[in-house]
């Protein structure tokens, strides 16, 4: 399967997303802010991000940037918890630099139906 960096300051989010993106068979691994999740890009280079937008350190923005300046083809989702949902959520994600929105509380099947879909023609 794929690759995949999950990025976010909540320990037990990045426990349930790494759970289910294992469990569909895919190698990931995470970090607690957008300065760790950059330097394990480098030695993990993921084929999706999936990034926290509310973070310490380095905003969505910056963290964003940095990783499409090591690999301007990984493919990044933004993720929020702020209220913001559906095509709203894909916009901010497009203004960030990202490719996709993914809305706190999530599904399983969201997750997986997003990663799947952000991954189709780029394997």
């Amino acid at each position: 399967m794929a690759r995949i960096l999950v990025i976010d300051d909540e320990a037990p989010l990045r426990t349930v997303l790494r759970r289910i993106l294992e469990r569909a068979g895919h190698d990931v691994v995470d970090a607690p802010d957008g300065g760790a999740g950059v330097e394990r890009q480098i030695t993990h280079r993921p084929h999706v991000v999936l990034t926290d937008i509310h973070m310490p350190g380095p905003d969505a923005r910056e963290t964003i940037r940095a990783l499409r300046r090591q690999d301007p083809q990984v493919r990044i989702v933004v993720i929020s918890g702020d209220g913001t949902t559906g095509e709203t959520l894909d916009d901010v994600a497009n203004t960030l630099g990202a490719d996709r929105g993914l809305a706190k509380p999530f599904e399983v099947e969201g997750v997986l139906r997003t990663v799947a879909e952000l991954l189709d023609g780029t394997q």
